[in-house]
């Protein structure tokens, strides 16, 4: 069985396309996790709401960052999961111009799917339904053996000239 993250953090667009296809390294929040630890993975879920704010935040998007239009901007589904790498307060004086306070959640080696899944989201770090894992899991198997039916097809090839 592929061993995943259970728990998931709900994130407006854009933020969620940001920190999975974008390299936003830092998520900003009022609190720090309890329930991660550095080195833990979590998923990122992207929320079903998009208002006016969201829709401004979306257009700067376009216009601040290269090639942001051609990622998938889904709403209501788990996009991919994100490494936690502690946090960063105020005071440490951080670097990453994605922090605006008051805690910052750092991030690192976002996986995305290969299609994002359809799944409740709700506030704060919540678990995943293990239903849901299970589409997943099974959604990664089948890329894992596409990749490999891909591979032989390739070596099939090269060698037969």
């Amino acid at each position: 069985m592929i061993p995943l993250p259970t728990l998931a953090l709900t994130l407006r667009q854009p933020w969620a396309t940001l920190v999975i296809h974008c390299e936003k390294d830092i998520e900003n929040r009022g609190w720090a996790p309890v329930l991660l630890q550095p080195g833990d993975r979590f998923w990122i879920h992207a929320s079903k709401a998009l208002d006016a704010d969201d829709r401004a935040n979306v257009d700067d998007a376009r216009h601040d960052i290269p090639l942001f239009d051609e990622y998938p901007m889904p709403l209501g589904e788990l996009m991919g999961h994100v490494r936690f790498d502690g946090v960063v307060r105020e005071r440490d004086r951080p670097t990453s111009k994605w922090f605006l306070g008051p805690v910052g959640w750092k991030l690192s080696d976002p996986v995305p799917l290969s299609k994002s899944v359809p799944v409740r989201g709700a506030q704060g770090l919540s678990t995943v339904p293990e239903e849901t894992l299970e589409l997943v899991r099974r959604q990664i198997e089948a890329d894992r053996n596409a990749y490999f039916a891909r591979a032989r097809a390739m070596r099939r090839e090269m060698f037969s000239r």
